[in-house]
């Protein structure tokens, strides 16, 4: 499983820009599995601010919370906001202010991280009379309550810039802390507890001219990465540490393009093999790049298929399945398109759009259990710029699983009024049960279909009247997104008469002449007999309760005071030990 270790972003400059645009998300039929944006789930709205936010950073932690940063100036001040989603709850928190608000201070560039424990750790730029800091502060109790900001890079006693952050957890609880000193366009590292304190003496990575730096942790790799001024061109480089910071490796070239601007990096980690995206050829090619943690470094490949510019590029990794998306100009519409692979990255389809509309921006992606989650910025017509997101489930949902208590598995049973009840989900992180196709025949595995027959809220059905026979009960879930789940199958055997014979049930003599009614009857297990008598126009006329025995029983009843005619007894008797029932209806005539 991957990305529980958040990897970084691409780092923006602190002043966010205020773009307005028009996104008209594209709505899909959710019956349709044929389209792949037929996965994605309508789009919904996280911020409702009076003034322009943007996208910081999000990151998912192992137990579906989604936790999301980001830059809002609704004081007049730009600050950094935090709120979160729990798994399967339906509404994001109230927002908390994380940087400072007050003495003019303004927030900037931030990233978040979290581990496998659900902790959480931001850190962020803060600008104030010249200088940038970098402050940092943590949540262990999975994004309720933070910490008190620390200062992690920067002076609050001379003009220092420290910009552009990073931070990674590695799984031995260590901060992992990297960004770009503005003054000398070096990219410096630390590493110390995961509480920010105490870290360790900042370590310079590179010599030349860089920015957007990066950091990430597989799990045993640690890499840091940055794109860096060489020859007149933009390149991607990086280092690598296998002792968790205490000493890296030489810098090497991620890009190799010799006579192309290669810009905005972005590197995730799945196991501890390395998925690094960045732009290409003034924008115009988003290039994936994989290290694996046997062989090395393989070969670049282009992931988009569509002529313009690309930029801002992010990825996430779930196992074998990843998710590319990016901000795509075409001839001034800025819109997020995507492209997908299914095989760790060897081959991809071609990039589809994800959105219609104008200045969109922003973009960021987390995996959840499988499932993606994209997040970006825009504003609706005459609004101020918003975060939106949407969901990508195309896993299906699991089976559902079935119980009915009045026939027990395939076991043998006299009640022809059988009742089903299930329990169902969607996968985890899922988009949620639209409802069931189901169906109750004669056949072992029929699939009952794709269709929705009964709502997500129902979780019972009841069959009347069924006659002798084998039958099957078959049911399946179909999620909000046209998903067919798994098919359960429930097997029963109706026969009324399994241990009660219907043959071994009489009336003797008979017709009845001398006011005594005999009733002799075979079990072949001990059972609660229930005798019910009916006159001729269907009115009930007496109830007996009695316990019968394995082997042949007898019953005498005084019926002296009946008058000549037709009747009828219902024999009903219920097996002690499973409840199982037969239920034998017979008539006699009482004849003086």
């Amino acid at each position: 499983m991957c990305d529980y270790f958040s990897t970084p972003k691409l780092n923006v400059r602190g002043k966010v820009l205020k773009k307005y645009c028009i996104l008209i998300l594209l709505l899909l039929t959710i019956a349709t599995r044929v389209l792949a944006l037929s996965y994605w789930s309508s789009e919904t709205q996280i911020t409702n601010s009076p003034n322009t936010v943007d996208v910081a950073d999000v990151v998912i932690t192992p137990n579906g919370t989604q936790h999301l940063l980001f830059l809002d100036n609704r004081t007049g001040m730009q600050a950094l906001y935090y709120q979160r989603k729990p798994d399967a709850d339906h509404n994001w928190s109230m927002h908390t202010v994380l940087s400072n608000e007050t003495g003019g201070i303004q927030a900037g560039s931030a990233c978040l991280c979290s581990d496998t424990s659900n902790n959480i750790y931001a850190v962020w730029e803060e600008y104030y009379g010249g200088n940038i800091q970098l402050y940092f502060s943590r949540s262990l109790d999975d994004g309720n309550t933070w910490s008190n900001p620390v200062v992690v890079a920067g002076s609050v006693t001379s003009v220092v810039r420290a910009k552009s952050p990073a931070i990674t957890v590695d799984n031995m609880n260590t901060l992992h802390l990297i960004w770009q000193d503005e003054e000398t366009s070096q990219i410096k590292y630390r590493k110390g507890p995961a509480d920010g304190l105490n870290l360790s003496t900042p370590m310079v990575l590179n010599s030349f001219s860089a920015s957007h730096p990066g950091i990430a942790f597989g799990s045993a790799r640690l890499l840091a990465y940055w794109q860096e001024s060489i020859g007149g061109y933009e390149q991607i480089k990086y280092r690598e540490s296998a002792d968790l910071g205490e000493t890296w490796n030489n810098n090497y070239f991620l890009s190799n393009a010799s006579t192309d601007d290669c810009e905005a990096p972005y590197v995730t980690f799945c196991n501890d093999d390395f998925y690094a995206l960045w732009q290409q050829a003034n924008g115009t090619a988003v290039m994936l790049r994989i290290g694996k943690a046997d062989v090395g470094l393989l070969s670049e490949l282009t992931i988009s298929t569509s002529t313009g510019i690309c930029s801002e590029p992010v990825l996430a990794v779930f196992g074998s399945k990843m998710i590319a998306a990016w901000v795509y100009n075409d001839a001034g519409n800025y819109r997020i398109r995507f492209n997908m692979s299914l095989d760790q990255g060897v081959s991809w389809g071609e990039d589809s759009g994800f959105s219609y509309g104008t200045s969109v921006s922003s973009p960021r992606l987390a995996a959840d259990r499988g499932n993606f989650n994209i997040y970006y910025s825009y504003a609706a017509a005459g609004t101020a710029t918003q975060i939106f997101h949407a969901l990508r489930d195309d896993i299906d949902p699991a089976a559902p699983v079935i119980t009915c208590q009045s026939n027990v598995g395939a076991k043998s049973s006299g009640n022809n009024y059988p009742e089903f009840s299930w329990v169902s989900r969607d996968n985890e992180g899922g988009i949620g049960i639209a409802g069931f196709a189901l169906l109750l025949d004669t056949q072992a595995s029929t699939d009952p279909g794709s269709t929705v027959q009964k709502a997500s809220n129902v979780t019972s059905i009841s069959y009347s009247n069924l006659a002798n026979g084998k039958y099957y009960f078959h049911i399946r879930a179909i999620d909000l997104l046209g998903n067919p789940g798994h098919v359960s199958h429930y097997a029963l055997d109706i026969n009324r008469n399994s241990f009660c014979p219907e043959q071994e049930v009489w009336v003797a003599p008979s017709p009845v002449r001398d006011g005594r009614f005999n009733l002799r009857y075979f079990l072949s297990k001990p059972a609660e007999i229930k005798l019910e008598f009916y006159d001729a126009a269907g009115r009930k006329i007496s109830l007996q309760n009695y316990s019968g025995l394995t082997g042949i029983n007898r019953l005498q009843l005084d019926i002296g005071d009946w008058v000549n005619g037709t009747y009828f007894f219902r024999l009903t008797a219920r097996e002690l030990v499973t409840g199982q029932e037969a239920v034998i209806t017979k008539a006699f005539a009482v004849l003086r």
